[in-house]
C-alpha cells in the first residue's frame, strides 16, 4: 500500500499549492494519493488552474520524498496533515493555517488549555524572573506553554516549564534537521521528554528572516492566550501580537518600568487596548474564565481594571503622589512587619489574591517596595 504521507508531501512541495487549495483539493478528491492520480479533464473541472493542474500531473519527484520520510521516521518525527485528529485543532480556525506541520514530541497539541509566552532576545533579569514567577502561579493539568525556542524571554519560558514540569513546545522557523540557536540543543531534549519541537517547515528547511513571521502566526494561532513580556517598539513580538488580535486570541502584557526602553511595545500594547495589563498568574486565570482556587471558576473571580487605576501603570507617576488607600494600608503593614507575602498581605487587607498583586505593582513602580524571593515585598527604604 502506498505511503499516504508521501502523497500529502508531495501537494506541499508544489508552487503555488497553498492552504486554500490544498483544502479544495482535499475537499473534491477525498486525499492526497487521489489528486495525484486524478486526470486533467478532473482536475480540471475541480476549479484548478492549468499552471497547478501541469505542476500535478508532471510531478515525479518522488524518490527524495521517500528518503526524506525515513529520515523522519528514524529521527521520531511526525508529520501531521491538516486532516489528521491530532493535527492543532486552533489553527484550523486561521484561514492561512499551514496544512502540513512536523512534530517531535509527545505534548498534546489540542490540551486544553495552551499559553504562548514571546519577548525580547535581550530581557532584563526582571523580565526573566517575572516568566519564572508567572510560569510558577499558572502550573496546573492540561496546560500548554509554547514559545519560539529563541534566545531571551522564549528561553526563559521554555526553561520555567521544564522546572515546573509544565509541557512545553517550540515553535520553530526551520526544519528539524538542526535546531537554532544551537546553544538550546540541551533544553530542546529535555523539552522532547516533556512537550516537543513543532514546525511547519520540511526537514532539511533551513533558518530564513521570512520563515519567522510565519512562525510567529502559528504561535498566535496555536495558543488560547498570548502574553508579552517585555519588547521594544519594533520586533516579532509585536508581530506576533498583531497575529493574535486578527485571530481574536487574548492578548496579556507585562507593564515594566515606564523609563524601560524594553518596556515601550507592552506599554503600547496596554495603552491602545490592544493587550491586558498583567500581573499574575491568577489574574490570567480569572480573566480566561479557567478553574479557579477553592473549585470556583474564573467567571465568578473575573478582574477589570477599574476606571480609577493607580496612575503609575497610565501615566508618570511621582513617589509622593497621593496614594489608594490600599496602597497605604499595604505600606502601614510593611512598616510595621518589615517582609510580608502576596498571602499575608491579603489575609491582613482582606483584599483578594486576585488584585492586590496590582497595588504592589505600583508601590514597585513608584520605587516604594521591592519584591522578594518567595513572593515576599518590603519597604525599599528601611
Amino acid at each position: 500500500m502506498e505511503d499516504p504521507a508521501l502523497y500529502q508531501l508531495a501537494l506541499t512541495r508544489i508552487h503555488g499549492i497553498g492552504t486554500a487549495y490544498t483544502k479544495l483539493l482535499i475537499d473534491r478528491f477525498g486525499d492526497a494519493r487521489a489528486v495525484f492520480h486524478a486526470d486533467r479533464p478532473t482536475l480540471v473541472r475541480a476549479g484548478i488552474k492549468k499552471n497547478l493542474v501541469d505542476a500535478i500531473l508532471q510531478f515525479s519527484a518522488y524518490a527524495p520524498l521517500e528518503k526524506e520520510l525515513q529520515t523522519q521516521k528514524r529521527n521520531g518525527i511526525r508529520m501531521l496533515f491538516f486532516t489528521d485528529p491530532d493535527y492543532p485543532r486552533r489553527l484550523l480556525t486561521m484561514p492561512d493555517f499551514p496544512p502540513l506541520l512536523f512534530y517531535q514530541g509527545i505534548a498534546d497539541l489540542n490540551t486544553e488549555k495552551i499559553i504562548a509566552v514571546v519577548g525580547t532576545r535581550r530581557p532584563t533579569d526582571h523580565g526573566k524572573q517575572i516568566t519564572q514567577r508567572l510560569i510558577r502561579e499558572l502550573a496546573q493539568p492540561n496546560l500548554l506553554i509554547i514559545s519560539g525556542l529563541a534566545f531571551g524571554i522564549d528561553a526563559a519560558a521554555h526553561a520555567a516549564a521544564l522546572e515546573y514540569q509544565v509541557p512545553t513546545i517550540g515553535i520553530l522557523g526551520h526544519g528539524l534537521e538542526y535546531l537554532y540557536p544551537g546553544e538550546h540543543t540541551g533544553m530542546a531534549r529535555a523539552m522532547q521528554r516533556q512537550g516537543g519541537l513543532l514546525t511547519q517547515f520540511p526537514y532539511h528547511a533551513k533558518t530564513e528572516a521570512h520563515n519567522f513571521p510565519m512562525r510567529n502566526r502559528v504561535i498566535a494561532g496555536l495558543c488560547d492566550a498570548l502574553i508579552v513580556v517585555e519588547t521594544g517598539d519594533t520586533g516579532g513580538s509585536l508581530i506576533t501580537a498583531a497575529d493574535a488580535l486578527d485571530l481574536s486570541k487574548k492578548i496579556f502584557a507585562i507593564p515594566g518600568r515606564i523609563t524601560d526602553e524594553k518596556s515601550r511595545g507592552c506599554l503600547r500594547l496596554i495603552r491602545g487596548q490592544k493587550a491586558e495589563l498583567l500581573v499574575s498568574g491568577e489574574q490570567l486565570q480569572a480573566s480566561m474564565g479557567w478553574e479557579w482556587p477553592a473549585g470556583r471558576t474564573g467567571q465568578q473571580a473575573t478582574l477589570s481594571f477599574p476606571s480609577n487605576a493607580p496612575a503609575a501603570l497610565t501615566s508618570h507617576a511621582q513617589p509622593d503622589q497621593k496614594l489608594a488607600t490600599p496602597e497605604q494600608n499595604i505600606l502601614s503593614l510593611l512598616r510595621e512587619k518589615e517582609t510580608l507575602s502576596i498571602d499575608e498581605l491579603a489575609a491582613f487587607t482582606q483584599l483578594s489574591l486576585a488584585s492586590i498583586p496590582l497595588f504592589l505593582l505600583n508601590l514597585e513602580l513608584q520605587g516604594l517596595i521591592h519584591s522578594l524571593p518567595g513572593r515576599r515585598y518590603r519597604l525599599t527604604h528601611v
